[in-house]
């Protein structure tokens, strides 16, 4: 009976919002791409996210220093936890997603999410695609105007004179 209950329900949904700017994060969405997951993952840059479709009271700097997943029920998960989250969904992985619950991995693995969040455009690079059409802009909010992310100051060197 329980194979029968899983067959006739649906995939849970889930949203990931990355930084389509960040080349990390563009060649980890493209590995999700390819694999099986148990989940429908909906995967959507925050430069051309639906403002409805962004967690509320989350400014555009908390959007993007890290990965936000949000499921069905409108759980939003940030960072490490959003990996971890993800990891569930994976068979082939979804072994490893216990040890997020192991006493001192779970603040192990956000310090390590959090450093290669931090620097992971000086680490793996910056994609500009786009960037001159305004597709790197947050989406406003209701009531608010777009914002451009601040360029990295490694880039701008030197441009003006």
């Amino acid at each position: 009976m329980t194979m029968t209950k899983r067959a006739s329900q649906q995939p849970e949904s889930l949203l990931l919002l990355y930084d389509g700017e960040c080349n990390l994060c563009l060649a980890t969405v493209e590995k999700l791409r390819r694999i099986r997951t148990t989940a429908q993952l909906h995967m959507q840059p925050l430069q051309t996210a639906d403002p409805a479709q962004l967690p509320p009271g989350t400014s555009p700097e908390e959007l993007l220093a890290e990965l936000h997943l949000i499921d069905g029920q409108g759980r939003v998960y940030r960072g490490a936890a959003s990996v971890v989250r993800i990891l569930q969904t994976v068979p082939a992985l979804a072994w490893l997603a216990p040890l997020y619950r192991v006493p001192g991995l779970r603040s192990l693995t956000d310090a390590v999410y959090r450093l290669i969040a931090r620097h992971r455009y000086r680490l793996f690079g910056k994609s500009e695609a786009g960037c001159s059409t305004g597709a790197c802009r947050l989406p406003a909010r209701p009531g608010q105007q777009a914002r451009s992310e601040p360029q990295d100051e490694s880039t701008t060197k030197g441009e003006s004179s």
